[in-house]
């Protein structure tokens, strides 16, 4: 099964590909959304259009997105037998080579160059982002192929807009198509139409970490990657934390408020002693108080604590990985008739380590930030190979919020 081709790289399970790619003066678009599980890699959406607009309309902008550049001002060249430094000047010597974004599939005998002026992606990609897309890395050319290459039984194939040949897992030859691809293909029991063959194996390179780019193309997609796609992970898992929070203040609130203008009811029905109007003022400034501490914590700044979340977050290493963050969670669990006793000033962060990294040295980092007062770890342990869940309690220092 793909298990064997597919490794976790980190960005979940569902990833999704669009390539805009030309076809006789025609421009079209092929999306595909994938989902993974612990033994494959399927297609669960797919669709073809000429007409951005409902390619827009149709795609689900959750999953992070694969943009595959194949339009007419993209350049292909195969090399005979180079080192991948050389490969680049030998298939387009005359060229201004910073003036162009590259990639470089490095086949056993033969290397595929595929060259796009700088220009004419960046105002691909900003088009796109303006559509609020979720761009988070960019492939240009069709040189990902090599990857299924090996699995195909036929001697020639066609992808969205080019024929190429096969001998013995390498593409060795390629042409554009005279004609629209209407061809499907079976790898390893899953089916793949003609133009979803580059964006299912863009897919798994994705998924791989495939060293194809250019160092230019290489920091661009680095830059995309950290911005667009792990940050978004880390703030979903804030928003959700912050608007759960809120939303147990907002409900204590009304709690109040019900209480308040019952007993404002009650005052104008029944004659009211001494002893009871007594009662009811001290009961009416308790409400005033904890409605007040409401309001503070409904003012407070959830803006303020979320920029120290993402200072945290921009020095993190990239083999830890934050899954939940509470800001002030609770101290035991809520009961009925009881108030809801919450931690003050604290933060208390779930997440996980990938690998080998220096868990304490972090730490340290961490404490060296002026708004900490201390870490306490709450959990520590492997679960898995090479995986490691934790759970820290970091309390904050109070003129810090």
């Amino acid at each position: 099964m793909l298990k064997k081709i597919v490794t976790y790289f980190g960005v979940g399970n569902r990833l999704s590909g669009l390539e805009v790619y030309d076809l006789h003066g025609e421009r079209y678009y092929s999306y595909i959304e994938t989902q993974r599980n612990a033994e494959s890699l399927k297609i669960v959406k797919s669709f073809s259009s000429s007409d951005l607009k409902e390619v827009v309309e149709k795609i689900d902008t959750k999953p992070p997105l694969l943009l595959i550049i194949n339009t007419k001002e993209v350049l292909h060249k195969l090399v005979q037998d180079s080192k991948s430094e050389q490969a680049l000047q030998q298939a387009f010597p005359n060229i201004e080579h910073e003036a162009f974004y590259t990639m470089t599939t490095m086949q056993p005998s033969k290397q595929i160059v595929s060259i796009c002026r700088k220009n004419h992606l960046d105002a691909e990609l900003k088009n796109l982002q303006e559509l609020k897309l979720n761009i988070c890395q960019i492939h240009i050319g069709f040189g990902t192929l090599d990857i299924l290459s090996p699995w195909f039984s036929e001697h020639t194939i066609q992808n969205s807009n080019m024929s190429l040949e096969i001998e013995d897992g390498v593409i060795i030859r390629f042409t554009p198509l005279k004609e629209r691809a209407v061809t499907s293909y079976t790898i390893q029991e899953v089916t793949l139409k003609a133009n979803q063959l580059h964006l299912f194996a863009s897919c798994i390179a994705f998924y791989q970490n495939h060293p194809y780019l250019g160092e230019s193309l290489k920091s661009y997609n680095a830059v995309l990657l950290e911005n667009q796609l792990q940050k978004q992970r880390f703030f979903k898992f804030r928003n959700l934390a912050v608007g759960f929070f809120l939303l147990l203040l907002l409900g204590n609130f009304f709690i109040f408020q019900y209480y308040f203008s019952k007993n404002e009811k009650l005052r104008g029905e029944v004659g009211i002693t001494e002893v009871q109007k007594k009662q009811l003022l001290s009961l009416q400034e308790n409400i005033r108080i904890k409605q007040n501490k409401a309001n503070r914590y409904l003012q407070s700044t959830a803006v303020d604590i979320s920029g120290k979340m993402d200072q945290m977050a921009a020095n993190m290493p990239e083999a830890i990985h934050l899954e939940k963050w509470e800001y002030q969670p609770k101290a035991k669990k809520i009961q009925n008739n009881q108030p809801i006793d919450l931690e003050q000033n604290k933060v208390l962060l779930h997440g996980y380590i990938q690998g080998d990294v220096l868990f304490n040295q972090w730490l340290q980092s961490l404490e060296y930030l002026t708004w900490i007062a201390h870490i306490d770890i709450l959990q520590f342990g492997y679960q898995q190979k090479n995986q490691a869940r934790f759970e820290l309690l970091i309390t904050l220092k109070s003129d810090n919020l």
